[in-house]
């Protein structure tokens, strides 16, 4: 048995990526925006790397990422999705109010 619906995590995850200070654009033009681009535009080193010193396309993704967003602060912000004004918290909670909810990591990095 899955432990959610996903054709209801599909949906909210289009949902989330759609709202947000930063917008979700094309990787070909993102001025003012975001994007995902494809894996195969990333070398990495391969099975065969250390014998041929050749790097590979990565390929798909592990993790994709749901969201951007700028948050500034005077002090260093720690545990942004236990805040409950986070909007993929807020659309977390919103879609998945009981029960078990998808896995989400937010990568937070201060500047």
């Amino acid at each position: 048995k899955p432990r959610f619906l996903w054709h209801r995590a599909k949906e909210w995850i289009k949902r989330v990526k759609s709202e947000g200070a930063v917008p979700l654009l094309e990787p070909d033009n993102c001025p003012n925006g975001w994007a995902s681009p494809p894996g195969d535009i990333f070398m990495v080193r391969g099975p065969e790397y250390f014998s041929t010193r050749i790097k590979i396309p990565g390929g798909e993704y592990l993790l994709k990422p749901l969201g951007f967003d700028w948050i500034k602060g005077s002090v260093k912000i720690l545990e942004i999705l236990n805040n409950p004004k986070n909007y993929i918290r807020k659309a977390l909670e919103d879609e998945f109010p009981t029960g078990d909810k998808p896995f989400v990591w937010a990568f937070n990095l201060q500047v």
